[in-house]
């Protein structure tokens, strides 16, 4: 079998096009398919309804719009529910010799590809929803290809485009992602500096650098809480270890850690540590505790 790895630079450096080795439209009902690979770079991509799909030893799921790019001899397979249907194509390519005096594939994306981040990455596999209208461009593709006229051109052109949606899309997913973590992680820092005052999310947000709303939602999608559920996790691993290494009163660690009723402290103390601060202090040693 022919290495075709889809990051080999040789591809992109010496006179090579891509060559469409199959494509296909299938309707998929509860499909369960054996486990394989080949030498072909394959895109699959649902047009409509969802399917599963295991690629190496994940477990993907893939709804309308999604579609994952999987490299040359990583192995993979559809793995549907009974209950699920699923319109897909398919595109399948390798590398050839560009025979006639045509742009080569490294022409026509240019030398930024190779430093591009999805060159660099060099993932087995991609899975992306569909923001660039990737998907007008494979039916471009495929219309080409089946064209009694057929110009290669048009082909090796249509394949390029294609290659750049998906470089564009890879790079804004991963910005996104990176910028998400900066924007969290300016929240924790400030949420660490200042646990022990009346925190205003309002201002943790200002501190950030972006809109609350849109704080508030980063913070349930990457730590799966509320803000205010992360400063409360906050105050009370932090009164956690005052109860542990002083003996100092209740009433003062709550003030400590920026709780202003007792109640209100005791209350979220028992809903993470299922017993009361005063019973969480009796029943634990203090070594080295601070007086």
């Amino acid at each position: 079998m022919t290495d075709y790895d889809f990051y080999n630079e040789k591809w992109y450096k010496e006179k090579h096009k891509a060559e469409i080795t199959a494509y296909y439209y299938k309707d998929w009902n509860g499909y369960q398919m054996q486990s394989h690979f080949h030498e072909a770079i394959e895109i699959m991509y649902v047009i409509k309804g969802e399917s599963r799909i295991i690629c190496r030893d994940d477990d993907l799921k893939l709804k309308t719009g999604d579609f994952i790019f999987i490299n040359s001899s990583i192995p993979h397979h559809i793995n549907m529910h009974k209950q699920e249907q699923c319109r897909m194509i398919n595109l399948e390519f390798i590398f050839n010799k560009c025979q006639q005096d045509y742009p080569c594939l490294g022409e026509s994306l240019g030398k930024e590809f190779l430093r591009s981040k999805l060159f660099t990455d060099k993932k087995a596999y991609i899975l992306l929803h569909d923001s660039e209208n990737i998907f007008t461009d494979i039916l471009s593709l495929i219309c080409e290809l089946k064209s009694y006229d057929r110009y290669e051109p048009i082909v090796m052109l249509n394949f390029a485009v294609l290659m750049l949606k998906l470089q564009r899309q890879y790079e804004k997913v991963f910005n996104i992602k990176h910028n998400s973590i900066i924007y969290i992680n300016k929240a924790k820092e400030f949420i660490a500096r200042n646990y022990e005052k009346d925190i205003k999310i309002i201002d943790i947000a200002a501190e950030s650098g972006i809109h609350l709303s849109y704080l508030q939602r980063l913070f349930k999608k990457h730590e799966n809480s509320t803000i205010t559920e992360y400063i409360n996790k906050t105050r009370i691993e932090k009164a956690t270890f005052l109860l542990t290494t002083t003996d100092l009163r209740l009433s003062d660690i709550c003030l400590y850690v920026g709780i202003n009723s007792r109640q209100y402290f005791s209350n979220l103390f028992k809903k993470t540590h299922n017993i009361s601060p005063g019973e969480y202090r009796k029943n634990i040693s203090k070594p080295d505790k601070i007086s």
